[in-house]
């Protein structure tokens, strides 16, 4: 892993991505048989999203001594990509109907 990685922080945040990323086909392949298209690409999407704000965000805090403008900027980048998740997805269920039973 030395040989490939930079630093400690540098494997953390890369195995923090792989444990996080969508999972093997197989359960993709049950995603889609239990729902549909749309939510199969959006599990997808969600979760590599997820993998990379994390990874990301464990990576430049710990680079904060070293690089801090840099650093600041990709977690005001991850902040405010996960703001405009939340807020995405809060109008989006307000608009959603619930059937009742």
């Amino acid at each position: 892993m030395r040989k490939y990685f930079p630093s400690k922080a540098a494997v953390i945040a890369y195995l923090l991505f792989i444990l996080l990323y969508t999972p093997c086909l197989a359960v993709v392949g049950a995603v889609y048989r239990e729902t549909n298209l749309k939510w199969t690409a959006f599990s997808v999407t969600y979760l590599a999203g997820v993998a990379w704000i994390v990874s990301t965000l464990f990576y430049q805090i710990c680079q904060l001594s070293t690089t801090p403008k840099s650093a600041l900027l990709y977690i005001v980048l991850c902040v405010g990509i996960i703001g405009t998740f939340i807020v995405s997805l809060r109008k989006i269920g307000n608009k959603t109907k619930i059937k009742e039973v």
